[in-house]
């Protein structure tokens, strides 16, 4: 994942997304590439 500023470069598309309306979505990744995943997860942990 490309870092721009604060935050990877994925997620000012969805943030973009997210205002023009679109309530779900779809990221394909290749097997073992993790990091999208993990970036969109919920962390319970750091919630709570």
């Amino acid at each position: 994942m490309l870092p721009t500023v604060t935050k990877p470069l994925i997620q000012y598309a969805v943030d973009e997304a997210m205002e023009a309306g679109i309530t779900g979505m779809s990221v394909v990744t290749g097997r073992g590439k993790r990091a999208t995943e993990d970036h969109f997860d919920i962390s319970y942990e750091l919630e709570h």
